[in-house]
């Protein structure tokens, strides 16, 4: 065995850092608040996303509206008793305020959100 197939020598190893996070930080800083500032979207995107979150809405909306009609067929009822009869028009006043809710979400010109009168496209709507 030679010298320079001795492994059992202790090997050195030397390690070195740098505070990095210091030096760059301002940079992160403006980078990390460019990610988080809003894109402009165009007018066919905002006629998407309304469209979506008309969807979204219409989730709720549905139920409402079953409720609020089958609620309505019996709330007028003579032969239903009449416990029955207060019960469907609670179930009745529910709907309609969940309807009601959805539809204002949906179209209130006073939330600054995606309405119908910002998303039409020039010249199709």
């Amino acid at each position: 065995m030679t010298e320079a197939d001795d492994t059992s020598r202790p090997v050195a190893v030397k390690f070195t850092w740098s505070d990095y996070s210091q030096k760059n930080l301002a940079a992160r800083v403006e980078e990390l608040k460019a990610r988080d500032a809003p894109r402009p979207l165009s007018q066919e995107i905002r006629i998407i996303q309304f469209l979506r979150g008309v969807a979204s809405r219409a989730g709720f909306v549905l139920p409402a509206f079953y409720m609020f009609a089958g609620a309505s067929a019996i709330a007028q009822e003579p032969s239903i008793p009449y416990p029955r009869r207060v019960q469907a028009s609670a179930a009745e006043q529910s709907g309609l305020a969940t309807i009601a809710l959805a539809c204002r979400a949906i179209f209130d010109a006073s939330s600054g959100q995606l309405i119908v009168s910002r998303c039409r496209v020039a010249g199709r709507g």
